[in-house]
């Protein structure tokens, strides 16, 4: 294998650092099934290239009942934020992310954080799991890709939680990509998750949107705003 093809060009102490997080980052998936925990096998991993020039992880994956489950995360952003693998703290950003890293400071994109905690539920790491090029079948179309051939077969469990989403005034339900874990139920720590996440699930089996009350403008308002 070419280091040519290998992960983005990235700092390997921080990846280092990676690994030893502890991440329950949101992805959104294709499919909707029950909020829940499913036992998959990965069918294949691949890293590609979208239109504006950021790379994409892609991760397609077969339950028991060979149902397809697809998830996604970004590991370097696009043709105009410079193809990084990082993103930079600003001013603009919060008080506590400001407070937690420091204006200034590059952190990982969160695709490296997901990606750390996919690779811990079946036992590898980053690191040691590296693409070749070749070309794989994406959305009906046949592209160029970096391709991880190792992780074909692997087994994890993913869990999962729907959601109400708002786009164009409709409202669908999509799937959220909330923890990797190994088959036993544990995270990449060894902590015991299987139990606390179904809780978490039979609580809230789908989390909804937000309603909020409509603002009544009184009449000085009205009229400062239509210029009357």
């Amino acid at each position: 294998m070419s280091n040519n093809n290998s992960w983005a060009n990235f700092d390997e102490t921080v990846m280092n650092e990676i690994e030893e997080a502890s991440v329950a980052k949101v992805s959104e998936g294709f499919k909707q099934p029950e909020s829940g925990i499913y036992a998959v096998s990965i069918m294949s991993a691949y890293l590609r290239k979208t239109d504006s020039g950021a790379e994409m992880f892609e991760l397609v994956m077969q339950t028991k009942d060979e149902n397809q489950m697809k998830w996604s995360t970004c590991t370097k952003s696009g043709d105009a934020k410079g193809n990084k693998s990082t993103w930079t703290v600003q001013d603009r950003h919060s008080d506590f992310t400001k407070k937690k890293y420091g204006v200034g400071t590059e952190v990982p994109l969160p695709g490296y954080q997901e990606l750390a905690q996919l690779f811990a539920s079946f036992g590898s790491k980053m690191k040691d799991e590296q693409p070749d090029m070749g070309q794989i079948e994406h959305r009906d179309t046949v592209i160029d890709a970096k391709i991880f051939k190792g992780l074909t077969g692997k087994k994890l469990q993913v869990c999962v939680q729907q959601f109400e989403e708002e786009y164009n005034g409709e409202v669908s339900v999509k799937l959220d990509y909330q923890m990797f874990i190994d088959l036993e139920g544990n995270n990449e720590k060894g902590e015991p998750m299987e139990e606390k996440f179904t809780k978490k699930i039979n609580k809230t089996p789908l989390r909804k949107m937000k309603v909020t009350a409509p603002v009544v403008a009184t009449g000085s308002e009205t009229a400062a705003s239509t210029g009357w």
